[in-house]
């Protein structure tokens, strides 16, 4: 893990618990606890500019989740992004890791839980205009990589596929080209028109969706659980698969 996602890390930690200090000044004293001279200075744990770090065992998830609350509207009154949310927990696991803790059962339940409805609260929101029109940081100007099934018009129906490649500024016209009407009536890149829901495509992610919440005891190893979706499964094992050789399996058998 690279220092600058490391430090953004503990700020959060930090961040967090601060905020118990200031709001839960009990469970600040019982759920974190000082960090000796020798842990401050240790280039593996890496608690950067932190003196404190949070006990994880026996981690009171209500806490966390009252934080997560306190962060859900920004100073301006827009709704805070779900990727801005998920990173606290994010931050919250990787932490554990470091200190080689685990946190209980119900913690990754119930964080679940709240992710999955916050979700729902932000889409509404994002349909009224209560969010921030950026609120992640923007793509390099000079290349983006794609992972698009994009139809042109040449005469008869052809497919470019393009996976995982770098696309030059100048060649995305195409794309907004071809999306013009679709996004008229949806924000979904990869909708089909005349797709409706109860395809074999819906199907399948529904029934991914569920396979994973069953199983999550044992997903949360492999996976993260806060980021999973069908899409992800599919381009990353399909890159993988495509990968490393010039002679790869047919598209169509990936």
């Amino acid at each position: 893990m690279e220092d600058k996602t490391r430090k953004e890390h503990r700020r959060r930690l930090r961040h967090l618990y601060t905020w118990w200090q200031h709001k839960y000044i009990d469970y600040f004293e019982n759920g974190t606890r000082a960090l000796s001279d020798d842990e401050m200075k240790d280039p593996v744990r890496f608690h950067h500019t932190n003196d404190r770090d949070i006990i994880y065992e026996g981690l009171n998830v209500s806490f966390v989740l009252a934080f997560l609350v306190s962060k859900k509207t920004k100073a301006n009154g827009k709704m805070s992004s779900v990727s801005d949310i998920s990173k606290y927990n994010d931050a919250i696991k990787w932490g554990a890791g470091v200190a080689e803790q685990r946190f209980p059962t119900e913690y990754e339940q119930k964080i679940n839980k709240f992710m999955a409805a916050y979700k729902k609260e932000h889409a509404r929101a994002k349909k009224e205009g209560n969010v921030d029109e950026k609120e992640v940081d923007p793509i390099n100007y000079q290349c983006q990589s794609a992972y698009i099934n994009l139809q042109v018009g040449c005469g008869r129906n052809e497919y470019i596929c393009l996976d995982t490649i770098f696309v030059p500024l100048s060649s995305t016209w195409l794309l907004a080209e071809h999306q013009f009407r679709i996004f008229q009536t949806t924000e979904k890149l990869f909708v089909k028109s005349g797709v409706k829901d109860g395809t074999a495509s819906q199907t399948y992610c529904r029934q991914l969706s569920e396979m994973v919440k069953r199983h999550f005891m044992e997903a949360r190893f492999f996976l993260r659980l806060s980021h999973f979706h069908a899409h992800g499964i599919r381009k990353g094992s399909g890159t993988h698969a495509s990968s490393a050789t010039t002679v790869p399996p047919a598209f169509t058998s990936v």
